[in-house]
């Protein structure tokens, strides 16, 4: 390179992600060297694609990018010997600075962004949430694209406005419960409408979403399909992904969790939501735009039986927790047998008993008062939402599980949540008084004092190669034992729609306080009805009741 006297950059999405041509280009520019950077038009966009090189890497743009088109295959030939002899003229001239390889110094902050809409026609409510966010992204293009909305609205007109405003930006959402959750607000019209966007610009990272459109009911179909198509999008990159973000239909949720540790392994930090309606009537949506920023991108799609997943190798630090309101009794039992038919969903025996005799006994007879048989099966999730079942997992950690239906005949008990022989379970309790406050401050304190929790960029897999100069995890926080409000530039969270339900007068005051556990940053929180994210122990889990949140720092 350095007996050279001209450098030729061919510009494609992968280009700089060789350490390589990195450190071609940075000997060429301290040297002095003219660069001249050319890009396949035909199979490349400028914006949406490659622009992202320009500002991370701007001592290679000097010069204009050259577009190459076989259309014009004469013109781009001269443009191209144009710019080689303009640059041969200008000769080697040794810049006053010398440049460096670190991405860090060509980027401004990670920036999140936030929007909604109570309106309730879809297509305005879309574009009114969609214009709020980019305001907040200084219209900057999004990464990546979370977007929510009530099943009040019609799903394929969010997907068709996406589709047209953002085609080379990858999209992951589902429907949420009669709200969501918008920085300090409640955003909720008659408890049916409401339409929200999360949006985060990171140049400097990369993120890629998978969608299954069709979950398979068997387990081991579900395990190996969802391992096997996370597996696929991993081979994007050599390093494991920073975060995951999960949203999918109801059900099969641990197993899915486990398809993700299969293929990511049990430390990448998840947060994930299951998609609610508002009124358990199986009115749940997921949405997804496949791909990667700009490359090998699908067109926008909705399901009601799917996944959608969204990988992030994002440039900063970021922190997850997943916790819950609740105290835990002095009651408490372990579960002796199960319904292996629907993976121990269904409590069959406490302590050898049935589960309907015990949970009542446990509740001092609430929740034989509120039940109420109709053929033979007793919704309860009503009653049962304020002193659910809980499995212990050390210390105040906690899985919340939510009591759904009592069988009359067995005694049986049905939760959200998988239960297994030999678990020990607990019940729990709340007032609504003080559910919110013990959310957010138990939120708030993993998030600053669980330095533990914070993700360094995820481990390299199994094939090891050196990483490219300046990809991967680019800025960290300094070295101290906590994550400050102050170092949140937004976070993304997840509600329990059941919660959403037995708390709705409360909902506002629950929104200035989960706000104000992160710092009043740009936030939002999609009411789901069962939440994943991961415990102090560093491993995923699917719980009910509960409230999961993604903090990414400045």
């Amino acid at each position: 390179m350095l007996a050279s006297s001209v450098c030729l950059t061919v510009i494609d999405p992968f280009t700089f992600q060789s350490s390589w041509v990195v450190r071609e280009n940075v000997w060429a520019a301290n040297a002095g060297i003219p660069i001249v950077p050319v890009f396949d038009a035909d199979r490349f966009r400028w914006g949406g694609q490659l622009d992202r090189w320009a500002r991370l890497y701007p001592f290679v743009f000097i010069k204009q990018a050259i577009p190459l088109s076989k259309g014009h295959r004469r013109e781009s030939v001269e443009r191209v010997l144009q710019a080689v002899q303009a640059a041969l003229e200008e000769g080697i001239r040794p810049p006053e600075e010398q440049v460096s390889g670190n991405l860090s110094i060509s980027v401004t902050d990670v920036r999140v962004g936030t929007g909604g809409s109570r309106e309730t026609v879809t297509v305005d409510a879309i574009a009114t949430a969609y214009e709020s966010m980019l305001a907040r992204l200084s219209y900057e293009r999004p990464s990546l694209i979370v977007a929510t909305f009530t099943c009040a609205h019609d799903a394929q007109s969010v997907v068709d406005f996406l589709e047209e405003q953002c085609p080379e930006v990858p999209v992951v959402g589902c429907t949420t419960c009669r709200g969501v959750l918008l920085n300090d607000t409640w955003l909720s019209y008659k408890s049916e409408f409401a339409l929200a966007c999360w949006g985060i610009c990171d140049d400097a990272g990369d993120y890629k979403v998978v969608h299954i459109p069709d979950r398979p009911e068997k387990r081991e179909e579900l395990l190996q399909l969802v391992c096997k198509e996370v597996q696929e999008a991993l081979m994007f990159r050599e390093d494991n992904p920073s975060f995951v973000v999960l949203l999918g239909c109801p059900g099969h949720e641990e197993v899915v969790l486990e398809g993700l540790a299969a293929a990511l392994g049990e430390t990448v930090p998840i947060l994930g939501g299951s998609a609610a309606d508002n009124s358990i009537s199986g009115l749940w949506r997921q949405l997804a735009k496949a791909g990667s920023g700009g490359i090998d991108i699908s067109p926008c799609a909705v399901s009601t039986s799917g996944l959608a997943i969204a990988l992030a190798w994002c440039s900063v630090e970021v922190a997850t927790s997943l916790v819950s309101g609740f105290q835990q009794t002095a009651k408490r039992g372990k579960v002796t047998k199960v319904d292996v038919q629907d993976h121990g969903r269904t409590i069959m025996q406490i302590d050898g008993k049935p589960p309907r005799q015990v949970y009542d006994s446990w509740s001092g007879g609430q929740i034989g008062k509120a039940t109420k048989f109709v053929k033979g099966q007793a919704n309860i999730l009503g009653p049962a939402s304020f002193c659910p079942l809980g499995e212990p997992l050390g210390g105040d950690s906690v899985r919340v599980m939510h009591p759904a239906f009592l069988t009359q005949s067995s005694g049986a008990l049905t939760t959200f949540a998988d239960a297994y022989v030999g678990m020990e379970v607990v019940m729990l309790t709340a007032s609504p008084e003080t559910m919110i406050k013990n959310l957010s401050q138990s939120a708030r304190q993993h998030i600053i004092d669980s330095r533990s929790l914070l993700s360094s960029g995820g481990q390299m897999r199994s094939k090891s190669s050196s990483m490219p100069a300046g990809v991967g995890r680019l800025k960290s926080l300094p070295e101290k034992e906590t994550f400050d409000l102050t170092d949140i530039a937004g976070a993304l969270m997840i509600f329990c729609g059941g919660l959403v339900m037995a708390l709705e007068d409360h909902m506002p005051t629950a929104a200035e306080s989960l706000a104000q556990a992160v710092g009043h940053s740009n936030i939002m929180a999609i009411c789901c009805f069962g939440e994943q994210g991961m415990i102090t122990q560093k491993k995923a889990v699917h719980g009910n009741l509960m409230f999961g949140s993604l903090v990414i720092s400045k």
